[in-house]
């Protein structure tokens, strides 16, 4: 999904922009990714060599950064800006993994857990800004390549990595399944991204 908030004198608010697949947002924005050769190109061997390396086997460091570099290199293909890393959104995406593994639910919005309006203002990216826009991509899979390469055949993902508004992201990785949803192999992924304007 694509938000946009605007600071006024109310509390802030994120207005509807663009809603995947309508009111089934969290079924058809956070799905399985399996390991598919036909989503990994020579070309991306070249620019992040180490992204297809099970998420398992890896550090959540390296599966992080893994994510990012895959990002950016379709949107470089795109003639896209790269997105910097962005801590507020990190704890963000995170904080949301986590609760997806928990609660054992692959969504935008698990039991207990606040919109995702609220978990980017509460996260502080909003801060100083007189508006600002965000998406997020959800999913589980083996490998930061596969997840990447299975969120660019869904028109609604697709939207979200290569929007070139988009300066900032925040990459969350939990290095297990969301059980009953996901292979106990895979990973669980939150990714989100966002722009802002300054205030004044």
């Amino acid at each position: 999904m694509i938000r946009i908030g605007k600071r006024n004198s109310r509390p802030l608010v994120g207005v509807l922009v663009i809603l995947v697949a309508g009111a089934v947002v969290g079924v058809l924005s956070a799905f399985t990714a399996a390991a598919d050769p036909a989503a990994t190109s020579s070309a991306n061997a070249e620019a992040c060599p180490e992204a297809d390396t099970p998420a398992i086997e890896a550090t959540t460091r390296e599966v992080r950064k893994w994510v990012r570099c895959r990002i950016n290199e379709e949107r470089a293909v795109h003639g896209v800006n790269k997105v910097a890393l962005n801590d507020s959104l990190r704890k963000a995406a995170t904080r949301h993994a986590k609760v997806m593994v928990d609660t054992r639910c692959l969504a935008h919005k698990c039991p207990g857990e606040p919109n995702l309006d609220t978990r980017i203002r509460r996260s502080g990216y909003p801060r100083g800004a007189d508006s600002w826009e965000y998406a997020e991509d959800t999913g589980c899979g083996v490998s930061a390549d596969a997840m990447i390469g299975n969120w660019l055949a869904i028109q609604f993902h697709r939207i979200n990595i290569l929007n070139e508004t988009f300066d900032d992201v925040g990459v969350g990785v939990v290095r297990e399944p969301v059980k009953g949803r996901c292979d106990k192999d895979f990973a669980t992924f939150a990714v989100v991204f966002g722009h802002r304007e300054p205030s004044g």
